[in-house]
């Protein structure tokens, strides 16, 4: 079988909860989430609409390549689809553009998408939008292939409403992406069904089956990018995002051999981020799991587990 060559993320958005902008913040960058996997196929496959999909925007729509989008929502909070209404391949009637996305509380993504160009929210008419728009509903746990090759794996994720972890496999190349996922112990039960499944079976039973089906979820991928927006000391676990002690403990049940900390807090600047990564390097130490932080424009080859 002839081997296809690695597959690429790209970080075009690594900062979380809001877009920033400060002289002690530029190491990292400032965006909100936004990724892209560069499989080498004729299409752009991208994880989140935050502000970093501005730097897919400015890419010519004539390029076949750039002609077909998929993009993958995690959840429906701003950080995250802020810039989806102002992607220039839109307003392009030559792109072909999917989006696919979880509900909210039985919304579909696509009235969500409407309505951002209700009552003069948007300086962008609806019409404007001359794009094929495909809009393709995900349930928690579903997967799927893109284009016949490119398979997508979901997981949900201990974060407010519905909100999905990734697992993108191409070839030999694979990583799982989540962005937003907090602690799910002592009752911190975020999303959307979580509460009723813990009532169902029980407080404890509900967390080892959640445990257990994550790290099954990850296992068998290289490289994982998880949230790391919080530290030991200031965590909010209701506000529904981790710290890098959680994601090396998952790392290290998972067998996962990079992680990348990932939705950098907007109040966290150069020097405390970097501190960050150090503090975790050495606890990833004894485990064999190489600590980056995911930093704006940066690009990784996507080796096999």
């Amino acid at each position: 079988m002839k081997k296809t060559h690695p597959a690429i993320l790209k970080f075009h958005g690594v900062r979380g909860s809001r877009p920033i902008h400060h002289t002690e913040m530029t190491a990292y960058g400032g965006n909100s989430t936004c990724l892209e996997i560069d499989t080498g196929m004729d299409l752009t496959l991208v994880i989140d609409g935050g502000t970093g999909l501005q730097h897919l925007s400015g890419r010519s729509a004539d390029h076949p390549k750039h002609k077909k989008i998929h993009i993958l929502v995690t959840h429906t909070h701003w950080d995250h689809v802020l810039f989806l209404p102002f992607l220039k391949q839109l307003t392009h009637p030559h792109c072909d553009i999917h989006i696919h996305a979880p509900e909210v509380d039985g919304i579909p993504f696509s009235d969500l998408f409407e309505m951002l160009f209700a009552h003069g929210r948007l300086p962008i008419p609806r019409p404007a939008i001359k794009a094929k728009l495909t809009f393709h509903k995900l349930i928690p746990g579903q997967n799927f292939l893109i284009e016949g090759k490119i398979r997508i794996d979901t997981f949900q994720v201990n974060h407010q409403h519905t909100t999905l972890g990734y697992k993108i496999s191409h070839g030999e190349s694979s990583v799982a992406v989540i962005t937003d996922a907090s602690v799910i112990s002592n009752g911190n039960h975020l999303g959307k069904g979580m509460p009723e499944r813990a009532t169902e079976i029980g407080k404890e039973a509900f967390e080892k089956e959640y445990g257990d089906g994550l790290i099954a979820f990850l296992r068998g991928v290289h490289s994982l990018v998880f949230d790391t927006h919080f530290n030991a000391k200031n965590i909010k676990p209701d506000w529904g995002h981790a710290t890098p002690e959680i994601a090396i403990d998952i790392c290290a049940r998972a067998g996962i051999k990079r992680l990348f900390m990932f939705h950098h807090a907007p109040e966290d600047n150069d020097c405390k981020v970097a501190l960050k990564q150090m503090h975790a390097r050495s606890l990833a130490l004894k485990f064999g799991i190489e600590v980056i932080n995911a930093r704006e424009e940066d690009q990784w080859p996507l080796i096999s587990a």
